[in-house]
């Protein structure tokens, strides 16, 4: 079977590489909803050109609500509209990027040393057309499945999963789901996410030196690469000093801009995933450190400044200064970020975003955190929280994929893993997590340069392939006997 698989897929590559190329020319972040298009016609216009693709495959599709796309392939054992036995979930939706900071264009495909560069290449337009090819050719070396394959294609994974939360509302998920939209070799673990929304209003005082504005990061789950604020009645040496001080202790470059009414203070730091603080450098709390160190004349503002600053410590990763901090030996260790601040002469508001682990299910720390915002005069406006997913270690989905992963890549080291981040499984009875991030590769997903190896797509399709072959044999699993 593995030697079918490669010659179909000799055959079919190039196309595959091609389908990915247009598919990342497709600009797909959100943006306010339209009749048919709920997030936007970029993400819908993605949807469409994904249904192309597996039009051109022969895979039966259907539009679910404008959307998501279900493409299917029958099985013999007479699915007929059913429940399929495997589910394979996808997205094609992207955050967005920053052109000017990318060496090609991030919405226009690049290929270059064996890699296709683009928004989406990794997360997780490539890994969608894998699948995709992978569902055709499961069903063409075997002359007909089994049992029935399905693959979900969804647009609005980067804004919390809400299409494949309203789609399991009305359908019941097939027996076996996975999804390529993480790390080999597999992920059996993803910590719950707790994001807060808080804010403080108070009057502007005109006392100085004073804080007149602070710009940190503008979304949830990304760490802040940069952020600024405005400073007023100091003196440009006195800045310099601090700026220089807080370099040091941070490790994020700060500058100092003078104006005609003070000085613009500039924080970079490294941006990354929120599920992963610990790998990057968070502007926003390194320039937090800096500004409330000042000596700034007494306001509600300074007042606010400074109870940010001791709430969130820049390098605090684990939430020791909420209160929050707890892990345990399945699921790893509770992660946050201070990723979001807004503040000007009227108030300001924020969010942070942090990774749960299982045994934060059991603890209060809504209530905690809710508290220790209170204490320092902040109000917690709204939050969301969802718990950790577990699959079984030993479930007949993980270790058939571990199988796969294992005879393809030879690997010796197979123990699944446990996300910090979520997938469209989460809170799917068994779902996990398959590829497409190899052991040691960094891909730069959500970062600038995207990319994905053409060597490493083509290896995650022919993995796919082969599972959907053993998990849809009429006789039952194969490799798990």
């Amino acid at each position: 079977m593995e030697a079918r698989i490669d010659k179909w897929f000799e055959e079919h590559s190039e196309k595959l590489i091609a389908d990915v190329v247009r598919l990342i020319g497709v600009k797909s972040v959100l943006e306010a909803p339209e009749s048919g298009a709920p997030y936007g016609w970029g993400a819908r216009y993605a949807l469409l050109h994904a249904r192309d693709i597996l039009d051109s495959l022969r895979i039966e599709t259907a539009v679910f609500e404008d959307c998501m796309i279900e493409g299917d392939v029958r099985g013999a054992d007479g699915q007929d509209g059913g429940i399929p036995e495997l589910g394979i979930l996808v997205h094609v939706d992207t955050v967005d990027a920053n052109a000017a900071e990318w060496a090609s264009d991030p919405f226009t495909a690049d290929i270059r040393d064996g890699r296709i560069y683009g928004r989406g290449a990794t997360d997780n337009k490539g890994p969608a057309v894998a699948a995709m090819y992978a569902l055709a050719c499961a069903r063409d070396v075997t002359g007909g499945l089994a049992k029935g394959a399905r693959i979900l294609v969804g647009s609005a994974e980067e804004i919390g999963c809400v299409d494949i939360a309203r789609w399991l509302e009305v359908n019941t998920p097939p027996r076996y789901v996975f999804s390529p939209d993480a790390d080999y070799p597999l992920a059996n673990v993803e910590k719950g996410r707790f994001v807060m929304h808080f804010r403080k209003s108070f009057g502007e005082s005109a006392d100085l030196p004073r804080v007149t504005s602070i710009r940190g990061g503008g979304t949830a789950n990304i760490i802040p690469g940069a952020a600024r604020a405005t400073v007023e009645g100091m003196s440009k040496s006195a800045l310099y000093g601090y700026a220089r001080e807080f370099s040091e202790k941070t490790g994020a470059v700060i500058n100092v801009v003078p104006t005609a009414a003070g000085a613009v203070i500039r924080a970079e730091g490294t941006a990354a995933h929120a599920s992963q603080p610990e790998s990057g450098n968070n502007a926003q709390t390194a320039l937090l450190a800096m500004l409330a160190a000042l000596p700034l004349a007494p306001s509600d503002a300074t007042d606010a400044i400074r109870a940010l600053a001791t709430l969130f410590p820049h390098g605090d990763t684990r939430g020791e200064a909420l209160g929050i901090a707890m892990g345990d030996e399945a699921s790893g260790e509770l992660t946050l970020s201070f990723d979001v601040l807004e503040l000007d002469g009227s108030g300001f508001t924020a969010k942070f975003d942090s990774r749960t682990p299982q045994v934060a299910d059991t603890r209060d720390i809504l209530g905690t955190v809710t508290a220790a915002l209170t204490r320092a005069g902040i109000d917690a406006a709204e939050h969301t929280m969802t718990r950790c997913h577990v699959a079984a270690a030993d479930s007949v989905l993980v270790r058939t994929l571990l199988g796969i992963y294992k005879e393809y890549t030879g690997a010796e080291d197979t123990a699944p893993l446990a996300l910090g981040g979520t997938t469209y499984v989460h809170g799917i009875p068994g779902g996990v997590a398959f590829g497409t991030v190899f052991p040691g590769e960094d891909n730069r997903i959500h970062g600038r340069d995207e990319y994905i190896g053409i060597e490493e797509l083509l290896l995650s399709a022919k993995m796919f392939a082969a599972a959907i072959v053993e998990l849809c044999q009429r006789d039952g699993i194969i490799s798990a006997q």
